[in-house]
């Protein structure tokens, strides 16, 4: 589109800020309540009616919203009216979704953009008959590809279900007696135990809640964000993250630095770590499914030596554990390459909208 049919997006839209929303927070509210997320809650009142595109203020801030009729909106979110004698709504927000936030949003670990930033970047401007063309056939494109991800989604999460269940009926499956994990294991909690020390570099990864996930670890941070000493994991311990989402755990192929709320979990006798990493998933899963609903809380030590596991020889353990590492993989190799499908899709999805929107592709 030419230069000519450039126009300030603050020339098309009316910015407001969203607002606490506890003060009017209902579970039989009737008013939607947007995060950067998406809707999460429930109103008693709103904030606008109407057509308008949501945008984040921190955090996530490259996700735009759209919401036609009476909504609240957090208030780490601004909410833009377009001005319809001007433009179509759905049309800006599809615009509004090609927006390079990483040019304009501040470069920090909890990045933001300001209304002002928005404001002035330029909307392409064709005539209401094109706009509704291109929202129109866009719309029925997007709904497509929106449905298959949402097919994939839901793949994939009845994969991990079936993992997860193939794991806790093989672990606890049998006649095999039950001992305490503490008479197998010994915990290393944060930085609290006699493990060893070294000055912490860049040239390791570290153990961080954020990525405890199976592989090897891959994320590197800044010397300065660790305590002068810190600890060593080595190759063989399992690592469990005791805060969020943390029925997560990795057998260690590599060594790492230690960061606190991670912990590390050293087998005593001859055990087979593979077994214990499918135990100890297992119970975390309980914990995690039982203790806490919606909101994600800090685990503690004392949780994790309470959980209990079948108590097996270690020729047994070994065979259960092959058994797991040969099925388990089939499933994640399942879930990888889905995954791998859902991201190609929403690439797809993305290079539709900015060649419709800039005018590479005429619909």
């Amino acid at each position: 589109m030419s230069g000519d049919n450039l126009v300030k997006l603050g020339h098309l839209a009316r910015f407001g800020n969203g607002q606490d929303w506890k003060k009017v927070a209902a579970d039989d509210g009737e008013f939607p309540v947007y995060g950067s997320g998406g809707q999460f809650g429930w109103a008693s009142d709103f904030l606008h009616d109407g057509e308008a595109i949501l945008f984040g203020r921190k955090g996530t801030v490259d996700h735009p919203i759209y919401v036609d009729g009476k909504f609240w909106t957090v208030d780490t979110m601004y909410y833009a009216v377009p001005n319809t004698d001007r433009c179509r709504g759905k049309y800006l927000y599809y615009w509004a979704t090609t927006i390079p936030f990483k040019t304009i949003a501040t470069n920090t670990a909890l990045p933001s953009v300001t209304s002002m930033d928005l404001s002035q970047l330029y909307v392409p401007l064709p005539p209401f008959e094109t706009q509704q063309r291109i929202a129109d056939y866009l719309d029925r494109e997007t709904a497509e590809i929106d449905a298959a991800v949402a097919d994939l989604d839901r793949y994939v999460k009845l994969l991990e279900k079936r993992g997860k269940v193939l794991i806790e009926k093989t672990v606890n499956g049998g006649t095999y007696s039950f001992s305490p994990l503490w008479s197998k294991i010994r915990v290393q909690n944060g930085f609290a135990f006699d493990s060893e020390k070294f000055s912490p570099t860049k040239e390791l990864p570290v153990a961080k809640i954020g990525n405890v996930l199976p592989g090897d670890f891959s994320e590197f941070i800044d010397a300065s964000e660790l305590p002068s000493e810190s600890f060593l994991i080595k190759d063989g311990d399992l690592v469990v993250g005791m805060s969020g989402d943390f029925n997560r755990t990795i057998w260690n192929k590599g060594k790492a630095a230690l960061n606190q709320r991670v912990c590390i979990l050293k087998p005593i006798a001859d055990d087979d770590i593979r077994y214990i990493n499918y135990a100890i998933g297992s119970g975390l899963k309980k914990i995690h499914s039982t203790k806490f609903s919606t909101t994600l809380k800090n685990l503690s030590t004392e949780e994790i030596l309470a959980i209990r596991v079948p108590h097996r020889t270690v020729t047994e353990q070994k065979e259960i554990a092959t058994y797991l590492d040969k099925e388990t993989a089939e499933i994640n190799d399942l879930v990888v390459e889905s995954t791998r499908l859902r991201d190609l899709l929403l690439k797809r999805r993305s290079v539709l909208i900015a060649e419709v929107v800039t005018g590479r592709k005429q619909v």
